[in-house]
């Protein structure tokens, strides 16, 4: 419900997984009794608005199954990253069908790429999105590793015993966790910026962050 508030992703399938929480919600035997009826009527509520939205009259499960039929067509990497909640998608939220097929996140509303606010944020935006690709790649990778083994002999590590995994596949994982903790300071860093938030140096005056910083130079 709050996604529908705050972005333009609306779909039926958004609703329906509001309806799905609601019918949880109502069958729970973790919820006072008397709030069934509350859950019960926001059911109604979402059934209406399928009612006023729905361009046809397809079945749940035709459009499950639909939506597994557009899921299975799309790559193996993709499949993955939708799996493990590893897109940059609202809609890949909640479904895997083709609308989930690119990383769509953007920061800018229906008045396009423009003033103060957005143009910033989408750049920092379009650097944590051109990180996480590579750090998620990365992981794929070394969860599916490729035949590289003219690589991985050209490296010669002298054995001391000490126990350390070396070699081409494991600095994968790390680069990718590295990338990832990088990516939380540039977060931090679009925050900062976005609401005046400078830190206080040891001189005790304010210190304003350089933007080149979310941009990666």
């Amino acid at each position: 419900m709050v996604l529908n508030l705050i972005s333009s992703s609306f779909s039926i399938k958004l609703l329906k997984e509001v309806r799905a929480g609601y019918i949880k919600a109502s069958v729970s035997k973790n919820i006072p009794p008397q709030w069934e009826s509350f859950y019960l009527g926001r059911i109604a509520q979402t059934n209406d608005k399928f009612a006023e939205y729905a361009v046809d009259d397809e079945t749940d499960d035709h459009d499950e199954a639909l939506t597994q039929q557009e899921f299975e067509a799309l790559s193996p990497y993709r499949q993955f990253c939708l799996r493990n909640h590893l897109t940059l998608s609202e809609h890949g939220l909640y479904c895997p069908c083709v609308g989930s097929a690119t990383d769509a996140l953007v920061i800018s509303s229906g008045g396009g790429v423009t003033g103060d606010f957005i143009i910033p944020m989408e750049m920092a935006l379009n650097r944590l999105k051109s990180e996480f690709s590579l750090a998620r790649h990365l992981y794929f990778d070394y969860l599916h590793p490729q035949n590289i083994d003219y690589i991985k002999y050209e490296s010669h590590f002298l054995e001391l015993y000490n126990d350390e995994v070396l070699g081409i596949e494991i600095e994968k994982i790390r680069t990718a966790f590295r990338l990832c903790f990088g990516i939380l300071d540039k977060i931090a860093v679009a925050i900062c910026e976005l609401y005046n938030l400078y830190p206080i140096t040891k001189k005790g005056h304010l210190r304003r962050i350089s933007t080149s910083r979310i941009s990666g130079n």
